[in-house]
């Protein structure tokens, strides 16, 4: 009887194991778009700049105009997009619909990336897939985060709102490239 449950629990363990593994990474995920559940994994293989953002921010105008620049830029090489997160947890600065907040975005700066569901970004209510982005990275506490994720679906990089996208830009492009250093340290080590 122990010859038969030693085998059966390795094989248990080792399906656990590699269900943890395969989770374990951004495009693991769902996310809600309006009334619609999008999976991540609709953009793996592409290097990712998840964003919250924020319609009524200081840093709203500015961060907008250049994540669609970026988009420009980086997005027409169908290896990179930008993908936003409303999120209304710092200053109230997001109160607006789902509807709203997309109609906002697209009349004022053209918005040419996928714009999500409000979410919180931090906290028990925040998402897992927020939980993942900030699991190694200190937790955004204000709007306009920026999070860096590879081709593979992990975080290398993460900058508050007083980074200016111009100057991320060339590192997300080394990201592109297999270029950037921080691709080689262990998610613990952000």
């Amino acid at each position: 009887m122990v010859n038969i449950i030693n085998p059966v629990m390795m094989l248990l363990m080792l399906f656990y194991l590699t269900t943890v593994e395969t989770s374990d990474n951004f495009f693991s995920f769902s996310v809600k778009q309006g009334e619609k559940i999008v999976p991540l994994s609709h953009y793996a293989g592409k290097v990712v700049l998840v964003v919250n953002v924020a319609s009524e921010c200081g840093y709203t105008d500015g961060h907008y105009k250049a994540l669609v620049r970026l988009q420009d830029k980086l997005g027409s090489t169908e290896k990179f997009t930008v993908l936003a997160f409303p999120c209304n947890q710092f200053g109230n600065q997001e109160p607006g619909s789902y509807n709203e907040i997309l109609s906002f975005a697209k009349k004022n700066y053209n918005v040419n990336f996928p714009i999500f569901s409000k979410v919180d970004v931090v906290g028990d209510n925040a998402p897992d897939v927020w939980s993942y982005l900030t699991e190694n990275i200190k937790q955004p506490t204000w709007n306009f985060w920026k999070f860096l994720v590879d081709e593979n679906g992990h975080v290398v990089e993460a900058w508050g709102p007083w980074i200016s996208v111009e100057d991320i830009t060339q590192d997300i492009i080394d990201v592109m490239e297999g270029n950037y250093s921080i691709k080689s340290r262990k998610r613990g080590e952000l």
